[in-house]
């Protein structure tokens, strides 16, 4: 048997993300897919409006909280803090002005 269990890895999966206080004002809704590969952390974010996808380049991963970076090509290098709020939810923020709320996508 398996060590470790997808119910052991918390962010692992696919979430739904909305994105507030983006410039311009609104909320912007995005997917954020990650999965473990050689014992790290690896996917991509999609933005939903715009039909753009980012690939993660790093992910930094402590005791409830990840970290991850991407590339965009108008706003350069992106950073997403991230925290458990519970079995199905997290929260965080990007660049400290942008609020992050997430939910598990359950197949």
């Amino acid at each position: 048997m398996n060590a470790q269990t997808q119910t052991d890895d918390y962010f692992v999966g696919k979430w739904e993300l909305m994105i507030e206080g983006v410039p311009g004002g609104g909320v912007v809704t995005g997917l954020m897919n990650l999965e473990r590969k050689n014992g790290k952390l690896e996917g991509n974010v999609i933005d939903l409006q715009e039909k753009t996808e980012f690939k993660i380049f790093k992910v930094l991963e402590s005791e409830n909280r990840i970290k991850l970076y991407f590339n965009t090509e108008d706003y350069g290098e992106i950073e997403y803090n991230l925290e458990k709020t519970d079995d199905h939810n997290l929260k965080g923020n990007s660049m400290d002005f942008l609020f992050i709320k997430g939910k598990r996508v359950l197949d």
